[in-house]
């Protein structure tokens, strides 16, 4: 899925399976009142400057609103709370989301997109649509692969939980869909051979949607990893590379 290849260089700096015992970490907590860009995530949009795309505070957590044509989410690259994730080992990212609105003009994508790569860039994509959840798919790179009839309308309760090779999604406790673990990084965007990373939100100029996400935390055993040593003087160079769109 689309992940914004003019931010690609910062943001390189930077089946069913029984939950683990670790104490999670919250990578967000919406009833803190404030935006996960105050919490450590990276939130950027495409076009950088002029997006009509916004991240507003609800109650309890935060609205995410992009149009179609554009880009934003948030980026866990700079998030110090991030720990390994291990590659072929069990850990959890549960996150509490709600689908107000989605609109696709492609079928092999989504307005609102979860990506999880472990610390081998090996993970899951999925995308959120309205009345369905689905998994991007490797080969071919970034087509509707396995998926689930759900309706998203409603705060849900995610539990996605990795173990061996697979991935299982959890919807309010009840396992609701599971496959292989993909390996996107014969694409070009470097983000997807990033390690230890997870982004939430609109990843693609194909599709826009209406979110509300109330928290995030991952269950992995292992403590957060030091925060890379990256200047933020950097950021500007992201945007001078040519732009990519995904058809």
């Amino acid at each position: 899925m689309q992940v914004f290849s003019r931010f690609a260089p910062a943001l390189c700096l930077l089946f069913v399976s029984l939950p683990s015992m670790a104490v999670p970490i919250d990578l967000y907590d919406g009833a803190q009142s404030s935006l996960p860009s105050a919490q450590g995530w990276l939130y950027l949009t495409n076009p950088l400057f002029g997006a009509s795309a916004s991240q507003q505070s609800v109650t309890g957590g935060t609205r995410l609103v992009s149009p179609v044509a554009e880009q934003a989410g948030w980026f866990s690259t700079l998030h110090p709370g991030v720990p390994v994730l291990p590659a072929g080992g069990a850990f959890d990212i549960d996150f509490t989301l709600r689908l107000v609105d989605e609109r696709h003009a492609n079928p092999n994508r989504a307005g609102f997109s979860v990506i999880v790569l472990n610390e081998a860039a090996v993970g899951i994509e999925l995308g959120f649509w309205t009345d369905r959840i689905w998994a991007q798919d490797d080969s071919p790179l970034f087509t509707h692969g396995e998926e689930a009839l759900f309706d998203t309308g409603s705060l849900v309760d995610y539990r996605l939980s990795f173990s061996g090779a697979g991935y299982t999604l959890y919807a309010d406790g009840s396992a609701l869909l599971s496959g292989l673990q993909r390996d996107y990084s014969a694409h070009t965007n470097p983000v997807y051979s990033s390690t230890n990373f997870l982004f939430f939100g609109d990843d693609t100029s194909s599709a826009g949607a209406e979110a509300e996400i109330r928290s995030i935390a991952v269950d992995s055993g292992a403590a957060p990893m030091p925060s890379p040593a990256v200047s933020w003087l950097l950021l500007p160079l992201l945007f001078g590379l040519p732009g990519r769109r995904r058809a």
